[in-house]
């Protein structure tokens, strides 16, 4: 068995329950307002995306259509109102008011996705959703201007290529071409018409010529790619399952290991989920959440940062050299002002699970318990799949267990 599949969920629990692990209350509390299981499991949803549009001024998005936001640097955070409860996997912000949040929910019963996309005008004070009735799930979306867009996620028959453009605010898509069908976890467009996206298997594409062309140098892999971070004109980084990091001298078309690869026991104990770059930093980190790695020299060398928490993180972003904001599970965001030397909290739901289920795969799940402890009496619970039969590399066992009663899960 490998330890990094749950190895921050050990540091919790260890499949029994304990009584301080339930979900925490929201941080507001109206009198006389009986708070629902439902509000609890929003504080405690892990978040997949965040942006900031300057030091102070941010969105972290995640599950149950969370949507937070902070106008003092992470010093205070407020639950927006979405109006949706599927999972919100990508954020973007033009300024201050203008902005968009992605995601979806796969299908029942079926190999089809529905994708969602809200706008704002307000800085999220108020947000709504641009019907989409053919765009299948987002995993990665953003807007260049308040018309121009695009986005990457899952296929679907009139998205073949998992790409798509729009250039009316999002009210209509047109699926970018491609040599073969794609569905992809990470992707990154410095401009309209260029980017790179990368997936489950090996599998990785770069936009040229407003076309998607997969690379005849992927190679086959059980490993996913997780998180996409291109630096132009030239450079980028690509990170994934099994502490796999990778650079770019082409902007996406070819991928290579760096100079100096992180130590042997960083590699076998940590899955990378997050990237960022500002300027010639770049910050890396993942499952666990415990240590945030850093490389000032393209890779030459490198440094670790501890955290002081365990959750494991899904974003990072930098607005210059020194600040920074990481997410992650259980309602988790970190700052730092110092380049990555120190993070403090600066907001999470539960600090540990109360319920860890490590298992087989789906097939294995008791959900009758996930449902009675998660959902129903409210305990923090995490499963950890050492494999995935349902592909997208566990996205669809993870919207699954999610509406079971899980808080998180990894597979």
């Amino acid at each position: 068995m490998n330890n990094r599949s749950f190895s921050w969920h050990f540091a919790a629990a260890c499949c029994l329950f304990a009584g301080v692990a339930r979900a925490e209350p929201p941080a507001v509390v109206v009198s006389d307002v009986p708070v629902t299981i439902g509000q609890t499991m929003q504080n405690d949803a892990s978040l997949a995306d965040v942006t900031f549009v300057d030091r102070a001024t941010g969105w972290a998005v995640g599950d149950r259509g969370v949507i937070w936001h902070t106008a003092d640097g992470g010093k205070t955070r407020y639950l927006q109102a979405s109006g949706v409860t599927c999972r919100l996997a990508s954020v973007s912000f033009l300024d201050g008011q203008r902005g968009w949040a992605a995601g979806g929910a796969r299908q029942p019963y079926s190999n089809t996705s529905r994708g969602v996309l809200l706008t704002t005008g307000d800085g999220g004070a108020t947000w709504s959703e641009i019907e989409q009735s053919t765009l299948p799930v987002i995993t990665r979306m953003r807007f260049f201007d308040i018309q121009r867009g695009i986005a990457a996620g899952d296929a679907s028959p009139l998205f073949p290529s998992g790409v798509f453009t729009t250039r009316d605010g999002g009210k209509t898509w047109q699926p970018l071409p491609s040599d073969a069908n794609g569905q992809w976890l990470a992707a990154d467009f410095p401009a309209a018409d260029s980017g790179a996206v990368a997936g489950s298997a090996g599998r990785f594409a770069t936009l040229m010529r407003r076309r998607v062309v997969n690379s005849p140098s992927a190679v086959s892999s059980t490993r996913a790619y997780r998180a996409l971070r291109l630096a132009p004109p030239t450079e980028g980084w690509l990170v994934g399952d099994g502490g796999l990091v990778m650079l770019t001298h082409d902007l996406g078309n070819s991928w290579q290991t760096p100079p100096s690869e992180l130590p042997d026991l960083v590699r076998e104990n940590f899955d990378f989920y997050a990237v960022a770059a500002a300027g010639p930093q770049v910050w890396i980190a993942g499952s666990p959440g415990t240590r945030v790695f850093r490389t000032s020299d393209g890779g030459n060398t490198w440094q670790s940062f501890a955290t002081g928490q365990h959750a494991p993180l899904r974003a990072l972003t930098f607005v210059d050299e020194s600040t920074g904001f990481a997410v992650g599970d259980l309602g988790t965001i970190l700052a730092t002002s110092d380049g990555g030397r120190t993070w403090q909290v600066a907001r999470r739901g539960g600090e540990r699970a109360a319920l860890l289920l490590a298992l087989a795969s789906e097939a294995d799940v008791p959900l009758e318990l996930v449902g009675k402890f998660g959902a129903e009496e409210g305990y923090l619970t995490a499963v950890s799949l050492l494999r995935s039969e349902l592909g997208g590399a566990g996205t669809r066992s993870h919207e699954a267990l999610l509406l079971a009663g899980a808080t998180a899960t990894d597979v």
